[in-house]
């Protein structure tokens, strides 16, 4: 009897159970196969994305290389701006005080030829004099032309 019953469950497990189990695993196969294709598909997207992430930021890192070596460059300009602006500033500065300088020097020679001609008049020291007032006053403008010649520059 129960090698009947053996051969009984045997005989159902080979009909009934046996192409159930066959049938449930060719659908689950499928079921894992268009998982995985789908899967791989998703990845390749992915790897797509990230194809075109890494070239774009090549191409950004690149850019970014060009702007920094263009703001080095504009920075070692501008520095040697500074440099001739303080140049300029200081020649500026000069030239004002010589202005000033040659401005008290004509207003005193201007007060020693008043006084000069006041106590003897028209004399060889009065015209010195006056020979040095308008060499100093052609100085002048001359030094004024070019502080005006500067200014315009800057």
């Amino acid at each position: 009897m129960a090698d009947d019953l053996l051969a009984v469950l045997t005989r159902f497990h080979r009909e009934v159970v046996k192409p159930d189990l066959d049938e449930m695993m060719v659908r689950v196969d499928e079921k894992i196969s268009d998982l995985r294709s789908d899967m791989l598909t998703h990845f390749d997207d992915i790897y797509l994305r990230f194809d075109r992430l890494e070239t774009e930021f090549q191409s950004m890192r690149a850019a970014i290389g060009r702007l920094e070596e263009r703001a080095a460059r504009l920075e070692e300009r501008m520095t040697s701006l500074e440099g001739r602006m303080t140049s300029l500033e200081d020649h500026m500065t000069s030239l004002e005080s010589e202005i000033q300088e040659l401005k008290e020097r004509l207003s005193a020679l201007e007060v020693r030829a008043e006084g000069v001609e006041n106590r003897v008049g028209p004399s060889e020291e009065t015209s010195t004099l006056r020979s040095e007032l308008a060499g100093l006053r052609s100085q002048l403008t001359r030094i004024e032309q070019r502080v005006a010649k500067l200014e315009l520059h800057n």
